[in-house]
């Protein structure tokens, strides 16, 4: 539940930019095996979880993003809150990734600096306004969003995110993504009973 109302928030900010035809939410790479002149070629790519044990594939180059996990969830015990008069007050952590892509003309001007404008843009959304929904639905003490990494280099989007599939560089396109922890701090009792 956590996670979701994590997605559902950063959702509604990414729809907001007005970069994305499609904001996928939560999603995941997933591989599988194709078979081509008779050979197997392993392959993963990004997908969105639809049920059923169906996903759709999500393509990049129709100006869209997606958020997937990008490592474990971690957890620790808050020593500086415990202080306070919580004895099991706890940081959870959900590292994160936002891979985008972006079409270069809708960015005003289209010029040398656009993907680090783009990027910027969508950095400055996420990190806008405190996640306060999320802190009250999940009976959260704190969230922190921290963003740890990003990059426009298209070529190091498409090798983080697809392997087995091919790469047709499309240069009115802004390819990025963003690594970030959000940091969910509170009670551990709250947490697990999201009743506090």
């Amino acid at each position: 539940m956590m996670l979701e109302q994590i997605i559902i928030e950063l959702n509604n900010r990414l729809d907001g930019v007005g970069y994305f035809n499609k904001v996928y939410g939560l999603a995941e790479l997933v591989e599988d095996i194709k078979t081509l002149n008779d050979t197997d070629i392993e392959r993963s790519y990004p997908a969105k979880y639809i049920g059923s044990g169906n996903y759709e594939r999500i393509d990049l180059e129709k100006q869209t993003c997606y958020i997937r996990q990008n490592g474990s969830v971690t957890q620790a015990e808050n020593e500086e809150d415990a202080e306070i008069g919580c004895s099991s007050f706890v940081d959870r952590t959900f590292p994160l990734r936002l891979v985008f892509s972006v079409k270069k003309n809708r960015l005003k001007p289209d010029n040398a600096h656009s993907d680090e404008r783009a990027v910027q843009t969508i950095i400055n959304a996420l990190q806008d306004a405190p996640l306060t929904g999320v802190q009250q639905a999940v009976n959260a003490s704190h969230i922190n969003l921290n963003v740890t990494e990003y990059t426009t280099d298209r070529y190091a989007v498409h090798e983080s995110e697809h392997t087995g599939v091919r790469f047709d560089v499309k240069f009115e396109y802004v390819y990025g993504y963003i690594d970030f922890d959000v940091i969910v701090s509170g009670d551990l009792a709250c947490f697990e009973d999201f009743v506090c």
